[in-house]
Parts: structure tokens; C-alpha cells; sequence
């Protein structure tokens, strides 16, 4: 009877759960235990300034072109489709696992329903959008934004905005 009383402590024991003790040195896995913060992790981007630069790929769509404007003007050759394409600053290696850069644009495209697409983890994004032979003549815009760094640390997101006029094939 003395032995399934001792038994018997002992499970109840085993419920109550021990708990790794922190210190000051150590990194808790909780993001929220303020052990973690941005203090405790280098800038995005190598060189100190995270830059973007979106354009309309000319190879996908010959004859396209920026005017003084700001504008892109494309034109509908019967392909149904073109091509924006980035390039985008590296990030610190803190922020490259794998050899895969953790970083996002998201591509926000107004057009009827909407649209959104989200090219990850490289530094020179293209992403392709679908022209309608209704929109001919119409001003698309398409707005970006960039995430640098995706994961924990610091962050940095910037928003770009191209303006596409789709013009008829003369």
C-alpha cells in the first residue's frame, strides 16, 4: 500500500512541468519576453540604406518606355501579358539563410476584382500582369511594396508606384 502512495506522488510530481532558467545571455524562443528586440539585430540591408527600383521589362514588351511624366506606356502587340521587373539592395547576411534572402515585394493591381501577387526571397523580383483587350487606352497602376527582412529584427518596407498607359500596336 506504502508503495502505490509513493507511486502514485511520483505521476502527480511528473505534471508539474520544469522550466529552462534564462540568462541574460541566452535568447528566449518568445519574441515577446523583450530578451528579443531590434537592438539585438543588424539593419536590412548591406550597405545602411535599403533602395528599390521597379521598371516595365522592355525584352517582354519591345517599344515600352518611361515618358517625362513618370508614365510607362506599353503596347498591346497581342501578347496579353507584361513584365515589371526589380532590383532590389542586398540584405546583411543576418538576414540570408540558405542563401535565400528573406525579403518580399507584394504587388497590389487595381483592376476589376483586384489583384495581388507576392514575389519572395530574391533580390531581382519580376512579376507578370495579364493586359485585357478592354483596357486598352486605360492608365493601370500598380503599387509595390517591399519588405526587407521578413523574419525577426529590424524590418524596413517601402512602397513604389508604377503608372502603365496600354496603348494600341501602331
Amino acid at each position: 500500500m506504502q508503495l502505490n502512495k509513493f507511486i502514485l506522488f511520483l505521476l502527480i510530481c511528473t505534471l508539474f512541468s520544469c522550466e529552462k532558467e534564462y540568462i541574460s545571455n541566452d535568447v528566449e524562443p518568445n519574441v515577446n519576453s523583450g530578451i528579443i528586440n531590434n537592438d539585438n539585430f543588424p539593419y536590412p540591408c548591406l550597405d545602411g540604406e535599403c533602395n528599390t527600383s521597379f521598371e516595365i521589362d522592355t525584352l517582354v514588351s519591345p517599344g515600352a518606355y518611361l515618358d517625362d511624366n513618370g508614365y510607362w506606356h506599353v503596347e498591346f502587340n497581342g501578347l496579353f501579358y507584361f513584365t515589371v521587373m526589380g532590383q532590389l539592395d542586398e540584405l546583411d547576411p543576418a538576414y540570408i539563410i540558405n542563401e535565400v534572402p528573406l525579403i518580399s515585394s507584394e504587388y497590389y493591381y487595381n483592376l476589376g476584382d483586384g489583384y495581388t501577387n507576392i514575389a519572395m526571397y530574391t533580390n531581382t523580383p519580376r512579376q507578370q500582369f495579364t493586359i485585357f483587350e478592354d483596357i486598352v487606352g486605360d492608365t493601370l497602376k500598380i503599387d509595390i511594396k517591399t519588405r526587407f527582412n521578413i523574419d525577426m529584427g529590424q524590418r524596413v518596407e517601402i512602397f513604389d508606384e508604377i503608372n502603365i498607359i496600354i496603348e494600341w500596336k501602331e
